[in-house]
């Protein structure tokens, strides 16, 4: 388990080896047959560029296939400061590409969230 401050409904999943820490709100987790939709936050510990200014975090609406294991961005909003505050530097529809989830990365590691039970065709199941 992640130490740190708690943010409204964000729980930490992960850190990367750059100090991005990923987030999940198991508030948001809707299930369609399987696939698996939920609101992500990446909030990074040094500055990202975007054409239009430096951002730290970025929230996005993901979803997860439990029977393919891969993963595509519905939405994404881009902010200038930590955990989904400050400037809107971006806003927008993700590209709806599917991508295959990579083993120990932390797309892996939010697939997992999603898909508790593995590779499956049935509905996952989150233990809340």
């Amino acid at each position: 388990m992640l130490e740190g401050p708690a943010y409204a409904g964000w729980e930490a999943l992960a850190v990367s080896e750059t100090g991005m820490t990923v987030y999940i709100d198991r508030t948001t987790i809707h299930r369609d047959t399987y696939v698996v939709t939920m609101s992500v936050l990446h909030d990074y510990q040094e500055p990202e560029r975007l054409s239009s200014g430096s951002f730290l975090s970025f929230t996005a609406q993901q979803q997860y296939d439990c029977g393919e294991a891969r993963s595509r961005t519905v939405s994404a909003i881009v902010f200038a400061e930590h955990m989904g505050n400050g400037t809107v530097l971006y806003s927008g529809a993700g590209n709806y590409m599917w991508q295959p989830i990579t083993p120990m990365s932390i797309s892996n590691v939010l697939w997992q969230a999603a898909c508790p039970d593995g590779k499956s065709t049935a509905v996952a199941r989150l233990n809340q």
